[in-house]
């Protein structure tokens, strides 16, 4: 059995107040307060006025929980992955074993945390052994190799954050069988009874695809198939797998669930409110957080930021996937142009897009194809 680590934690100051209700401010460039409940560990934020004076479009309400990871944060989950995280944070043998698992389909190293029977209990994937770390081209355009598991633990806490189905994901330091200690994601093991690849999209539960098909438009996924959908008997699906979001750049985005019938229906108005109340600077600060690169930070902002438009306005998951893919390989997205469009009036955007967040949610929604929002 491998050795085992200490939980990372984001770099997120603390003052070392006792105060409960003491402010921090994480990014002043963000013009938001941050103020931190050292009691619950949590957060909540209100935005400063922007230097452009507009008002704000994203206005933050969310209350979002900066996992400055215990486990007492994990006490919701799966009995099972508390016992891996007991092991990785308490050093505690917990009758659990590793074992490297080497399936056709794997493109990197993955292990599963075994307990005494054999019974797989959770997954880690070390950021060192992604596929590209030690050679060879890198499997997608704008996502670094070695970067996929930030995205894995980002992608978890921003979709847990929002009410979505994910596996929950830490991010901690291991030996893989003694070996030299890396950084990857520890996710729960998620039982089902197979992947996605033995069934038709036909049997997927209409709001579970629906929760599928808004969580990759909202990460940008580059790397969506049947073969990372897991399976479940009462015809829900969860999706796995999320090293591919989040990148850089958008040329590499095209949705397989475009062809899925359950695509040609709006949203349901959960998944809208979900979308509409996301705090974005927040999401923004987190993002940053945990080292997501700036662009991929400002691309998800915009996504989001057409989403939020788009929702409103009625959109089907098809009309936004095929705003968001590109349709032929030589042939630029319809968000390509956008984004290229905003860097042109908001040549700052990238870097701090809390300076213009205002008029930037205006530009966009003037600049989308969706029709008029609805009540």
């Amino acid at each position: 059995m491998g050795e085992w680590g200490v939980l990372m934690t984001i770099p997120i100051f603390w003052m070392g107040s006792t105060d409960q209700n003491a402010v921090i401010t994480i990014s002043a460039s963000l013009h938001c307060t941050y103020h931190v409940c050292h009691r619950h560990k949590c957060l909540t934020c209100s935005p400063s006025p922007s230097p452009d004076r507009t008002a704000w479009a994203v206005t933050p309400r969310k209350k979002l929980h900066l996992q400055h990871p215990r486990l007492s944060e994990y006490r919701d989950r799966p009995e099972y992955f508390r016992r891996c995280l007991r092991m990785v944070v308490g050093g505690e043998r917990a009758g659990v074993k590793m074992e490297r698992y080497d399936g056709e389909e794997t493109t990197g190293g993955v292990y599963f945390m075994l307990d005494k029977a054999g019974t797989p209990l959770a997954v880690f994937k070390p950021a060192g052994e992604e596929a590209g770390v030690t050679g060879g081209a890198a499997p997608r355009r704008g996502i670094a190799p070695g970067a996929g598991a930030r995205r894995e633990y980002a992608v978890s806490f921003l979709a847990a954050a929002a009410g979505q189905r994910c596996p929950v994901t830490a991010l901690v330091t291991a030996r893989p069988n003694g070996g030299v200690p890396q950084v990857g994601a520890l996710q729960e093991y998620v039982p089902s009874v197979g992947s996605c690849t033995d069934y038709g999209p036909g049997r997927f539960a209409a709001e579970s695809a629906a929760d599928v098909m808004l969580l990759d438009l909202r990460f940008l996924n580059t790397d969506r198939h049947l073969g990372n959908l897991l399976m479940h008997e009462d015809n829900s699906i969860t999706p796995i797998d999320h090293t591919y979001c989040l990148p850089t750049t958008l040329d590499e985005i095209w949705y397989s669930w475009l062809s899925w019938p359950q695509a040609r229906s709006p949203f349901p108005r959960k998944f809208r409110d979900q979308v509409l109340h996301c705090d974005l600077l927040a999401d923004v600060a987190f993002l940053r957080s945990v080292d997501i690169e700036a662009e991929a930070v400002f691309n998800y902002f915009l996504a989001n930021l057409v989403l939020k438009a788009a929702l409103l306005a009625g959109a089907s998951p098809y009309d936004l996937g095929r705003f968001f893919s590109r349709l032929t390989l030589e042939e630029p997205s319809k968000l390509e142009v956008l984004h290229s469009d905003v860097l042109e009036v908001f040549p700052h955007a990238v870097r701090d897009p809390g300076s213009c967040a205002g008029s930037l949610a205006a530009y966009v929604s003037s600049r989308l194809p969706f029709g008029d929002p609805r009540p």
